[in-house]
C-alpha cells in the first residue's frame, strides 16, 4: 500500500475540508489541513508533504498564485480542487504547475 504519504488539504470551507480530511485519514493517509496560505506555509515548513489538495478560491492569495509559488520551490504533488468549471481556469491551473484539476462537486473516490 502507498500509505504513510502525507496529504495537506488547503480549503477555506470547513465542511468540505473536514470531508476531505476524514476520507483520506480513513484511507490510511496522514492528513494535515489549512484554510489559507499562512497555515499552508507553516505546515510545509514543519512537515514533508507528498501532496497538496488546494482550493483555488481562498481568502488572501488564491490557489493559482500559491500553485505557481509551490511549483517554483518544490516538486510536491498539487491537485487543484475547485468550484471553478471554466476550461480557461483549468488550463491556467495546469500551466501554473498543478498536476491535476478536479471540479466540485467531486466524488471522493475520484480524488483517491
Amino acid at each position: 500500500m502507498v500509505k504513510n504519504k502525507h496529504i495537506l488539504v488547503v480549503e477555506d470551507e470547513a465542511i468540505t475540508r473536514a470531508k476531505l480530511v476524514g476520507y483520506f485519514q480513513h484511507e490510511g493517509y496522514q492528513v494535515s489541513e489549512a484554510q489559507n496560505k499562512d497555515q499552508l506555509d507553516a505546515i510545509m515548513s514543519q512537515h514533508h508533504i507528498d501532496l497538496v489538495m488546494l482550493d483555488i478560491n481562498l481568502p488572501g492569495e488564491d490557489g493559482l498564485v500559491i500553485t505557481r509559488k509551490l511549483r517554483a520551490q518544490s516538486n510536491v504533488g498539487i491537485i487543484l480542487v475547485t468550484g471553478r468549471t471554466d476550461t480557461i481556469d483549468k488550463i491556467v491551473g495546469l500551466e501554473m504547475g498543478a498536476d491535476d484539476y478536479v471540479t466540485k462537486p467531486f466524488e471522493l473516490r475520484e480524488l483517491l
